[in-house]
């Protein structure tokens, strides 16, 4: 359970900390001026405003915890569960038959979440419109002094998993040999072995962020924003959050069953030559298995802050006769810019750390440092495959500093 939690915090911070950045300070202000008390005003004005983000936020825990294959693997010893089950009878007992009717299960919570989620869309309301405030923190010395302590003891938890990371890789041999060594970073070799699969790692991370970030964008600004085929808006919403629901290595098979086929039989046209099987053994499908795997809670992302823009942007543009493409560059990007930046910080450094849809797909020329760090550890070698996992862990750190360094440069302050 513990790892569950850890491994679905950044998601459920990405999606709530988004909703809240666009809160109205002037609720809050006619809220303190009526004597509302912070307990109330949270309940009468926080909660009901990012309501659609809370009940997005526990889907997105609910069904990554439900359907995670790596946290049970590892630690889970003889606990099933459905996504380690996929594993066994797929790769153990290579019962595909078996592997899909266990998919399919895993798909009825993006079903139901589905439904639930069009019903709460109705009700929610925009909160931030052309009138509104930023939202301003007061001081408070009792407040700010117990979340930061909160958040130090949270941070500290999370950390301690990568210093343990971090010592194991600089001893001889993990737990009994505990001399301190660099030869664990040796195996990095500029000329090939471990560095040629840092690159490719670093390479597909950033192609699906680029093209993940901006793909989710858009279709939740389709979604949201336009007023026209809502049909068709139902459908894309729907198979947005179908990807939530399948572990990796569901979606890896299915990968490699589609796009290693020659030929595939179209309505009408009967059996033709497969377009997509081109990029099968290459870096792209890795680039494509990665925005499709990681694309729920981006899109979930951008929809819950767009959610919040005021409709009246488009609709008072449209009657001054300006065109959707300004209005788009020169108000929605701007309001949202840290959302896209936070989405593009996701997709990093989820295609960096992933392993289950990548693991059926790789060729030698594809490894990737994630897998090289599991090829690494099946062998006994956990020291190298420590020292493996600092280098991705420092990878996405560099990554986020960068990132931040930008915001505050030249984002501004988000207040």
């Amino acid at each position: 359970v513990i790892s569950e939690v850890i491994y679905t915090l950044p998601q459920a911070y990405l999606i709530i900390s988004m909703a809240l950045q666009n809160s109205d300070y002037r609720l809050y202000e006619a809220a303190k001026t009526l004597g509302t008390s912070k307990v109330k005003q949270f309940f009468t004005i926080t909660l009901p405003s990012c309501k659609y983000a809370v009940f997005s936020t526990a889907t997105v825990s609910f069904i990554l915890a439900f359907t995670d294959f790596g946290a049970p693997k590892v630690v889970g010893g003889n606990y099933n569960v459905l996504a380690t089950d996929i594993y066994k009878q797929v790769i153990g007992q290579q019962n595909l038959g078996r592997g899909a009717v266990v998919s399919i299960l895993l798909l009825i919570p993006a079903v139901i979440s589905f439904f639930f989620e069009k019903s709460l869309e109705k009700k929610q309301r925009d909160t931030f419109n052309a009138k509104s405030m930023n939202y301003r923190i007061e001081n408070s010395t009792g407040r700010d002094i117990f979340f930061y302590c909160f958040c130090w003891l949270i941070g500290l938890s999370v950390l301690g998993l990568f210093v343990a990371a971090a010592v194991a890789s600089f001893v001889k041999m993990w737990p009994y040999n505990f001399e301190l060594t660099l030869n664990n970073y040796k195996f990095f070799d500029f000329n090939g072995g471990a560095f040629h699969f840092y690159k490719n790692s670093v390479t597909i991370a950033m192609l699906s962020a680029l093209f993940g970030t901006a793909i989710a964008y858009l279709g939740a600004y389709i979604c949201l924003k336009t007023e026209s085929l809502t049909k068709l808006r139902n459908v894309i919403k729907f198979f947005a959050i179908v990807p939530l629901a399948l572990p990796g290595m569901v979606l890896g098979l299915g990968y490699i069953f589609f796009f290693n086929m020659d030929y595939i039989r179209v309505p009408l046209l009967g059996w033709v030559g497969n377009p997509f099987n081109s990029i099968y053994g290459t870096l792209w499908i890795l680039v494509l298995v990665n925005i499709v795997h990681f694309f729920s809670v981006a899109f979930m992302t951008a929809s819950t802050s767009l959610k919040k823009l005021d409709k009246e942007f488009e609709i008072v543009s449209l009657s001054m006769g300006v065109p959707w493409y300004k209005t788009f560059f020169n108000v929605t990007l701007p309001l949202t810019k840290h959302t896209i930046g936070e989405i593009f910080i996701y997709y990093f450094v989820n295609c960096m750390t992933t392993v289950s849809a990548a693991v059926f797909l790789y060729t030698s020329k594809t490894t990737l440092a994630s897998i090289a760090m599991v090829n690494l550890d099946e062998v006994g070698d956990q020291a190298k495959a420590a020292a493996m996992g600092i280098l991705i862990v420092g990878t996405n750190l560099l990554v986020k500093a960068i990132y931040e360094l930008i915001k505050k440069r030249y984002f501004g302050r988000n207040k």
